[in-house]
């Protein structure tokens, strides 16, 4: 048995389970009380009640207390309220005297005397209180000769022509033993006996539930060598032989065990993964090794990471972003032989080994503290044009693309007396 079949069968047996069980609970309660009629309250006062039991109920003996009256309105014998069915108990003459012809006529009639405004109505069976419904004012409420006339709290009074009703959520009339919170005054609409009410009669009922696929969703793409987590992709700075260690955050909704692979293409190589670690339930960790072989130039480069489940597959496009490095290497001779009132040229080949196009800066010091750093020149052009060297960085006018090697002339131009030594100083050529 697979794992689908098994989760369908606990939700059905769920099901059913409720739907019988719900069955053998008896209740009944007020639903419904229209007790300011517009066109007299001498014969046009209402109560609709619920049985919400799986059998009928003998109401016989049942009364209706008031504020006017304890026994208000009595139950005849052999009063019967069907399974899950409505019952009217109106005013004498209702049928024939009440305030809209279409309304359905009542199951039994006597005469009821409720207040229009601070009053309430109770359902008592014997000695005991099975329901109450109260309106308006709390303190205005007389309970001191025939009890409790309302439950909790009071819901709010009915202008004529309105009634209170229990609210009704999908057929199930809400019961949460406070008036105020389960009643709202609405236009009338009274039921009896007959009226359908939606329930059949055997409640159980058989249910089929179809758990459908959802396609793995990827939560989080991550890696060690990503130098900036708050920004979007994975930044790096490149290394020759480079693995860039990626995980992979993946949910499935059917549960972990419905994941499967993620298969991964960059920079035209495709790489399929299995390797996958369980978080929780529906979440999995895949680790893949993505490997960088060259210095690549700066820039993004895509990214496409696809994961699958047992029958579907979501794809999650993203990138993996080179980081500009600047590096150069200097080749050439910076031993310069010379006597007073003399020069001497020399020339430094520079190849950028970056992963950028590099502009050259240039910078000196004073050589031993007796050559003074204005007597250095640098030429891009055999001396055609050439500038001294100084202290202060400056460009050089000389651009070297990626993998490119540049040529740099210096001349030492020696027009004092020295003495004879190895004067010693510096030269800094950087990229920018």
């Amino acid at each position: 048995m697979n794992t689908r079949n098994i989760i369908a069968i606990a939700l059905i047996s769920g099901l059913i389970i409720a739907l019988t069980a719900g069955a053998v609970l008896a209740d009944v309660f007020i639903t419904e009380v229209y007790y300011d009629a517009l066109n007299s309250s001498s014969y046009g006062e209402a109560v609709e009640l619920f049985n919400n039991d799986s059998s009928s109920v003998d109401v016989t003996g049942w009364f209706l207390a008031t504020e006017s009256s304890e026994t208000d309105l009595l139950f005849p014998p052999g009063a019967t309220i069907p399974a899950h069915s409505h019952y009217l108990v109106t005013d004498l003459n209702w049928d024939e005297n009440r305030d809209d012809v279409q309304w359905n006529l009542a199951d039994y009639m006597e005469t009821i005397t409720m207040n229009n405004a601070n009053s309430g109505i109770a359902l008592i069976n014997g000695s005991a209180l099975v329901d109450a419904v109260g309106w308006g004012d709390v303190a205005s409420i007389d309970t001191t000769q025939y009890g409790d006339l309302y439950q909790e709290t009071p819901a709010e009074d009915a202008t004529s022509g309105y009634s209170l009703q229990r609210i009704s959520n999908n057929g199930t009339f809400q019961n949460t033993q406070d008036n105020a919170n389960d009643f709202i005054v609405a236009l009338p609409d009274l039921k009896n006996s007959s009226s359908y009410t939606g329930y059949i009669s055997n409640g159980e009922i058989e249910v089929t539930v179809v758990v459908e696929n959802v396609a793995p969703e990827i939560l989080l793409v991550d890696s060690q060598e990503d130098l900036n987590n708050e920004s979007e992709g994975i930044q790096i700075i490149p290394v020759e032989n480079m693995m860039i260690d990626m995980l992979i955050y993946a949910e499935d909704n059917n549960g972990f065990d419905d994941l499967n692979h993620s298969f991964i293409e960059f920079l035209g190589l495709e790489i399929e993964e299995y390797s996958l670690e369980q978080i929780d339930n529906v979440t999995g960790v895949y680790l893949v090794d993505v490997p960088v072989s060259t210095i690549l130039p700066a820039g993004p480069y895509d990214l496409s990471i696809t994961v699958f489940d047992q029958i579907t597959n979501n794809t999650f496009l993203s990138f993996i972003e080179i980081l500009p490095v600047m590096a150069l290497e200097l080749s050439g001779s910076v031993a310069l032989n010379l006597t007073p009132y003399s020069d001497a040229i020399t020339t430094i080949s520079i190849e950028n080994t970056g992963n950028t196009d590099a502009e050259l800066y240039i910078a000196g010091t004073d050589f031993g503290g007796e050559i003074p750093v204005h007597s250095m020149y640098y030429s891009l052009d055999n001396f055609e044009t050439f500038s001294s060297l100084s202290y202060d960085s400056e460009s050089t006018g000389l651009a070297i693309n990626i993998g490119e090697t540049g040529t740099l002339y210096l001349r030492l131009d020696l027009q004092q007396p020295v003495l004879p030594g190895s004067y010693t100083g510096s030269i800094t050529i950087y990229g920018g």
